[in-house]
């Protein structure tokens, strides 16, 4: 234990000795973290803090396990569609996948990054439409039927000029 107070002391004698290298590391230091602490809070705000929503605290993810024991592998539409008819564990199970697709608009094109989801996922989460209306379950009843889309208040108001009716090609389908 003497020896640790030796060092200590040491040490700060040292330090006080050099005050300059003392105070670009304190600085360094400081910058450092209160940079940290910066991103730290933008991506808990951003990413890992839950969004609009009620009962959001009774939410899992459930993922399949592969062969080749990746524990995060996404399973198909027909695999959802069992899991929700055949389940007595949770009170409703509803799908979301990442998708990107090509836009195009007055001439333009683009890729966007979205999601495909179940019809019955916003209902699920507790999330409703600020205009129009978001998927419901009879969305995704007719394969190959009209394409539905829900756009996200951000790229409606900088990208569509907030007008409801404006015609967007995605992908080969159309959607209004």
């Amino acid at each position: 234990m003497t020896d640790l107070v030796r060092d200590l002391e040491y040490g700060v004698r040292m330090l006080w000795k050099s005050k300059g290298f003392t105070l670009v590391a304190v600085l360094s230091l400081a910058l450092g973290i209160g940079f940290n602490t910066t991103i730290f809070s933008a991506v808990d705000a951003l990413l890992l803090r839950p969004k609009a929503g009620t009962g959001l605290e009774s939410l899992v993810d459930v993922y399949l396990s592969d062969s080749s024991g990746y524990p995060y592998s996404s399973s198909s539409y027909p695999d959802f569609r069992d899991y929700r008819d055949r389940t007595e564990v949770f009170a409703d199970i509803g799908c979301y996948q990442s998708a990107i697709v090509r836009a195009q608009s007055d001439g333009t094109s683009e890729y966007l990054i979205g999601e495909i989801v179940s019809g019955n996922l916003f209902r699920l989460l507790g999330v409703s439409a600020l205009v129009g209306r978001t998927l419901e379950p009879g969305d995704d009843l007719s394969p190959g039927g009209h394409p539905v889309m829900v756009l996200s208040e951000k790229f409606w108001r900088s990208r569509l000029g907030e007008t409801a009716a404006h015609r967007v090609s995605i992908a080969g389908g159309s959607a209004l």
